[in-house]
């Protein structure tokens, strides 16, 4: 009786260890995220599909980002920036179409926190992952106290699906100021774009 009681109670402390232990072996290390680079303002990029299809010159519409990553320590937004992802399906007249640009204050503890969170290890066995959403995000800046600017990359989940809660506490926070952005299309470009 003794003997059986021992062999359950080992084998009990084997599930338990091995249960634990289950996300050590499916899973591989997290991903390395590299510190933001920081510049002087936030600069809202013209929406990806815009460009090629647009008058601006094209060192304008292909003028590259800032680097985005990790919030850099001592960085504490004071304000953010999202930039639309899309334009807007109007066309007017002149061929120009608008994107816009949200300026969001308030209380930022909880953004940066969630923009913080570590990501997990991607899981080994990538096929048992959900497919991955397709909806574009729009482009996030922090700003602080002394206007210089910077844009944050997402934690990720073991499906290596961007974790983007830090960007919905934002959108819940004081939208203060809305800028109209306007880009004239090219003939070629509108017919591309109307071609969607």
């Amino acid at each position: 009786m003794v003997g059986r009681r021992i062999v359950a109670l080992a084998l009990l402390t084997v599930t338990t260890l091995a249960s634990a232990s289950c996300g050590y072996f499916w899973r591989g290390p997290p991903p390395v995220r590299l510190v933001a680079q920081v510049v002087e303002e936030a600069n809202c990029a013209i929406p990806s599909s815009l460009i090629g299809h647009s008058a601006l010159p094209i060192a304008r519409a292909y003028e590259p980002s800032p680097l985005p990553g990790a919030i850099p320590d001592g960085f504490e937004p004071v304000s953010a920036i999202t930039c639309d992802p899309w334009p807007s399906p109007t066309i007017g007249p002149d061929l120009t179409v608008t994107f816009y640009e949200h300026r969001w204050t308030g209380d930022f503890t909880e953004a940066v926190r969630n923009l913080k969170r570590p990501s997990e290890g991607q899981r080994l066995d990538r096929d048992t992952c959900p497919t991955a959403s397709l909806a574009a995000l729009p482009d996030l800046w922090l700003i602080n106290s002394d206007g210089l600017a910077m844009r944050p990359s997402y934690p990720v989940d073991e499906c290596n699906s961007a974790w983007i809660r830090g960007l919905r506490d934002i959108e819940r926070l004081d939208e203060v100021a809305t800028v109209e952005h306007q880009v004239q299309l090219t003939l070629g470009g509108l017919v591309d774009v109307l071609g969607r």
